[in-house]
């Protein structure tokens, strides 16, 4: 959130390359901070490691991470939800960076109120977790991830019935949209979406590699969403569309293949296991290994 505050104030007052070496700055700091961090403390975990006979070569680690991570995709509960994220990756593109030169060239917002969206983000996040807690926790991820998509669709509406400026045709605000979507569309993103795919991935990893194995499920979601899904999305402007920052004429088009694609996860999720299947196929392993 602080970070958003100074991001937008250096953005909207200063040269780019101020804020650049401002960033750069931070990651100065932390190095010498990192300068001075105990030795003995380090030493302390060694020795404990060392005592518990976990102490590896890199590369023998590496190895031996790599090894359980194989071992681990070919349960059902793990290769199911891995493809199913994948999928989502490659059939439901991201125009996210178009948006950003759409709200600042089109709209006309500052970069300050730009950042200020962030804020609201930020904002959004503890809403969203007390919502869950409050609400969902108990149900199935599957069916959390089914109204998520729901919530894809409408977002995708609103997103079109935005760049048409249909809002203003009805009298509502650029500012008042905005802020209605950030706040209400990303409390139930992250309590519909976000948390329920964390606690999924807490289920499923195999114990003894939690750490490991964790690390390769969330990175993978954040490959699909931060790579995947921005790269097709790029590719499918670029081969057919051809928006540009400087001309957004034809940025509707792109809000209708998001509409259009925000259809297709609906017919892979049944991809994402149930509670109950989750249960039956590690009851099952465990029965065959006591055997």
């Amino acid at each position: 959130m602080f970070g958003s505050l100074l991001g937008g104030f250096m953005t909207e007052y200063f040269h780019p390359s101020y804020s650049f070496l401002l960033y750069s700055l931070f990651g100065l700091v932390v190095m010498l901070l990192g300068f001075n961090l105990d030795p003995e403390a380090e030493e302390d975990v060694t020795a404990a490691e060392d005592e518990k006979g976990r102490k590896r070569a890199f590369l023998e680690e590496v190895r031996h991470n790599l090894s359980q991570i194989r071992g681990a995709i070919k349960l059902p509960e793990v290769y199911q939800t891995l493809v199913f994220f994948l999928l989502v990756g490659l059939v439901e593109p991201s125009f996210g960076d178009f948006w950003y030169y759409f709200q600042l060239n089109v709209i006309k917002f500052t970069k300050f109120q730009y950042a200020m969206f962030g804020v609201l983000g930020y904002a959004s996040l503890s809403l969203g977790t007390l919502y869950y807690n409050l609400y969902l926790k108990e149900h199935e991820v599957r069916t959390l991830l089914k109204w998520a998509c729901y919530m894809g669709v409408v977002g995708s509406l609103l997103s079109l019935f935005f760049v048409l400026r249909w809002n203003l045709a009805c009298g509502i605000s650029d500012i008042f949209c905005i802020v209605f979507t950030d706040i209400v569309l990303g409390t139930l993103g992250l309590a519909y979406s976000q948390l329920p795919t964390m606690v999924l991935f807490a289920k499923i990893t195999p114990s003894s590699i939690e750490a490991t194995f964790f690390a390769f499920l969330t990175g993978t979601l954040n490959f699909s969403n931060t790579v995947m899904r921005p790269l097709v999305g790029s590719m499918l402007n670029d081969y057919f569309v051809g928006v540009t920052a400087e001309d957004l004429s034809q940025f509707y088009v792109l809000c209708l293949v998001s509409m259009a694609t925000s259809l297709i996860p609906f017919t892979f999720l049944h991809l994402v296991p149930l509670k109950e299947e989750i249960k039956q196929w590690q009851e099952g392993r465990e029965k065959v290994q006591e055997q």
